[in-house]
């Protein structure tokens, strides 16, 4: 959505929306708060004011985040009876508002609700412990583990001539049957779970009438297999792009791409890199989780998503020494007891008491002490590095530059940078008791808000992103996502999501663009 409004009104104020938009979720601010953020970094409403157009388009960038606003307040656990009926109604009124005026008259509502039951709300948001987890010393003196103790690596390979026939396939039913104007290939490229096709059209391309239903069962019926897209190629004019499922899946070794030159590369770079896997051209992909918005993991059983868990921990442990990365790790269903004992662990490995209540305070304990770790590098970093202030958390510009900064002030006491692993976060809130459940969220709320600018980052899986498994705000204060393949039967799943292979096969979504390609498998032996 906000990616439509900049581009639209790029005449308006495009670049200032987008500073003070970037600006306002760097400072983790949600809601109307974005809308003061916006004021007061590029004055960007103001100026969109001028406009008739541009009024509606504030007017409903404010609706739409207050909206989620009233919705986070109301589902909230903990509130009086008093607070919970009225803003049942103010969420009646926001959800029923048909005309700008009716939507200010609950925003308005809402503002004096808060005031209202400012102590209350504040109350509820006080963490119940400061952190019963110290921190474990960093008495580790080795260096970085060798390649020689993975499993020799084995090649990736892709199958060309597949990918020759396909393409061939694809260019005879859309020119003869479909009618449409194909001019020359420009690539083919093949990965381990997809292959994606380009061909060179005219400018005047009906690109609707190729991504219509009838366009891409016709495609299906031609290649023996599943269309996962058609659509423009990301970077290029006038070239058509369309993704394949493979028939068969090619294995993507962690240890092929540890041993790989772009790997090491990547690693010296990055401050937290994991090896995600190969996309549909073929191509290896990596991350790094400093860099990345704070992100989503969801996938069912058996999709793939525990084994990119795994990779993404020990690519990290592979790559950094403990002074340079730490891990925080809360594992539910007890699937890294392998990691007990590692020196990238910050806090001790929670969540695998049998004791399944036990289970869930103790990893309520570590987030609570993850928050304590947190709060104190505000302070020590706000008192080092210009633009950033502790008293609202936020600094501007960049967010993995904060932490950068102080360590190349302070290397004597240097930060090393962190990675919150929350496996299956469902289970945990399930499990329970109502006061950790919401100690857990508001941890979470807090991490996921303000923790990248201190060089604390989260990666949260669940087997779907109800927002009975991870609550709505905090779902918005993570953009990021990885989507493995979902369960069939589960109703609230995209159809992308439900189309995907499983075994690894994922779409990798950042920054609006999605890449789809299959995870890297570790072996147990390797984790």
């Amino acid at each position: 959505k906000y990616e439509v409004v900049v581009i639209t009104y790029s005449d308006i104020s495009g670049q200032g929306l987008l500073r003070g938009m970037l600006s306002a979720f760097m400072a983790g601010l949600r809601g109307e708060s974005i809308i003061t953020e916006l004021d007061r970094v590029s004055g960007t409403w103001d100026q969109i004011k001028r406009s008739e157009s541009g009024e509606r388009v504030r007017d409903g960038i404010t609706n739409a985040l207050v909206k989620n606003s009233i919705a986070d307040a109301a589902s909230r656990e903990g509130l009086s009876e008093d607070a919970r009926m009225e803003i049942s109604v103010i969420q009646d009124m926001i959800n029923q508002a048909k005309t700008p005026k009716e939507s200010m008259a609950a925003i308005k509502e809402y503002q004096k609700w808060k005031e209202k039951y400012a102590d209350e709300l504040k109350e509820m948001d006080k963490p119940s412990s400061t952190g019963t987890f110290k921190p474990l010393p960093n008495d580790y003196k080795g260096t970085k583990p060798p390649l020689s103790i993975l499993e020799t690596p084995k090649g990736f390979e892709s199958d060309k001539e597949y990918g020759d026939q396909a393409a061939e396939a694809i260019r005879k039913q859309m020119v003869e049957v479909l009618g449409f104007p194909i001019g020359d290939l420009e690539s083919v490229k093949v990965g381990p779970s997809a292959t994606t096709i380009q061909f060179k059209v005219a400018p005047s391309f009906d690109m609707s009438a190729a991504k219509s239903k009838k366009t891409r069962d016709s495609l299906q019926g031609a290649v023996g297999t599943q269309i996962s897209s058609v659509d423009w190629a990301p970077n290029k004019k006038h070239v058509l792009a369309v993704t394949i499922t493979n028939p068969e899946m090619r294995t993507v070794g962690f240890a092929d791409m540890m041993a790989s030159e772009e790997w090491k590369n990547f690693s010296k770079k990055a401050a937290l890199p994991m090896a995600l896997g190969r996309d549909s051209s073929g191509e290896e992909t990596y991350l790094d989780a400093a860099k990345m918005p704070q992100t989503i993991v969801t996938g069912a059983t058996g999709s793939g998503k525990s084994v990119f868990i795994s990779s993404a921990i020990n690519s990290i442990e592979m790559a950094k020494t403990p002074d340079e990365a730490r891990i925080v790790l809360l594992d539910p269903k007890n699937e890294f007891k392998v990691q007990d004992g590692s020196p990238h662990l910050l806090f001790p490995r929670a969540g695998g008491d049998p004791d399944k209540q036990k289970a869930s305070k103790d990893m309520a304990d570590v987030l609570d002490s993850l928050v304590a770790e947190m709060n104190d590098r505000v302070t020590k970093i706000g008192g080092v590095v210009k633009g950033f202030d502790p008293t609202k958390n936020e600094f501007q510009g960049a967010a993995e530059h904060s932490i950068a900064q102080f360590n190349t002030a302070h290397p004597e006491v240097k930060m090393p940078y962190v990675l919150l692993v929350f496996d299956e976060i469902a289970n945990a809130r399930q499990n329970a008791t109502p006061e950790d459940k919401e100690r857990i969220d508001i941890a979470l709320r807090k991490l996921t808000a303000v923790g990248r600018s201190v060089g604390i980052n989260c990666l949260l899986a669940s087997q779907n992103n109800r927002v009975e498994n991870i609550p709505g705000d905090i779902q918005t204060n993570c953009p990021g996502k990885i989507i493995f393949k979902a369960a069939l039967d589960d109703n609230k799943a995209s159809p992308e999501a439900k189309s995907l292979a499983g075994d690894g096969d994922y779409i990798l979504i950042q920054k609006g663009q999605k890449t789809r390609g299959r995870g890297c498998f570790i072996s147990e032996k390797d984790s």
